[in-house]
């Protein structure tokens, strides 16, 4: 994994002790966590509000730095070192909670994100949102999750542009990747599916009741001003259901479509792509969760 410093300079590979690369279907889509030795220039350029770039160019803001001490000795004294998290600059706005508040009436994905002060141009397949309300003390990305929930989609990072992609058609996409049916752990529980996503209801200009998909008992859930389209779609959602520890590949993200040998296809809902340093197992790989459709 290839890191550049603000400054310009790449960080020394002798330098990193471990960086984890995370993509997430997520209104903030990557994040990034490493350790790094402790030098001069590695204190200096890894202070909180710093940022980071990879080499694929996506920039990542520093929101929390912390001493730690690493398992490296160098003249007999155990080496320290700075652990930091960061978050891609260009969404990290949404993540912050609001001075201000942001209530908004025939917007848009895209205008909400710039009104939360992220620098997006745009959105690939924006679409528009009748109504937004984030208040002061309250946070942007949980708002904006509950408008991708209510459309039924999500976003994703691809190629240094944010992208909306409906759940449905996640599954529609051409597979990026083909893997045997071995033993991993499988999580499925009906129940438990049936209490978290919900049946959700709501009232109609006639004072009418109007509901939502009642197909499966779910606890119920009311939500004004909503659409039959929209209360349908809030009871769609992506069940995890099985991670796989695979060969480093980078160019496997949230969002794609992963074919499974003899199970229904499933998404990559988190793709963590990790390097250590300093043991003597493979230092890289990637573990992908994947999870099928509910809906």
């Amino acid at each position: 994994m290839i890191l550049f410093f603000e400054n310009g300079r790449q960080a020394r590979g002798d330098a990193i002790r471990s960086a984890f690369l995370r993509s997430d279907l997520a209104p903030v889509p990557m994040s990034l966590e490493a350790d790094f030795l402790s030098d001069e220039e590695t204190n200096q350029m890894l202070q909180q509000g710093k940022v980071i770039t990879t080499g694929s160019g996506d920039v990542f803001e520093i929101i929390k730095r912390e001493k730690v001490s690493l398992a490296s000795v160098q003249d007999e004294r155990l080496r320290s070192g700075v652990r930091i998290t960061a978050m891609l600059q260009r969404c990290l706005p949404v993540a912050f909670v609001r001075k201000l508040a942001i209530i908004k009436e025939d917007s848009t994905l895209s205008g909400i994100y710039r009104a939360s002060g992220a620098n997006i141009s745009g959105i690939d397949a924006d679409f528009p949102v009748p109504r937004f309300c984030c208040l002061v003390g309250q946070t942007p990305s949980f708002a904006i999750q509950q408008v991708l929930h209510e459309e039924g989609g999500t976003v994703r990072w691809r190629q240094g542009k944010l992208q909306f992609r409906r759940l449905v058609d996640l599954f529609r996409q051409d597979p990026v990747l083909t893997l045997p049916d071995f033993n991993s752990i499988d999580t499925q529980s009906g129940f438990l599916e049936r209490h978290s996503v919900p049946t959700c209801f709501s009232t109609g200009d006639d004072g009418g009741i109007a509901m939502g998909d009642t197909s499966k008992a779910r606890v119920m859930r009311f939500s004004p001003f909503k659409s039959t389209l929209r209360l349908n779609n809030m009871s769609k959602a992506i069940i995890r259901r099985q991670p796989f520890n695979l060969a480093y590949n980078q160019r496997l993200n949230a969002g794609d479509r992963i074919s499974v040998v003899g199970q229904p296809d499933m998404v990559i809902l988190t793709a963590v792509h990790a390097v250590h340093a300093g043991d003597r197992k493979n230092n890289q790989y990637t573990r992908i969760f994947l999870g099928s459709l509910e809906a």
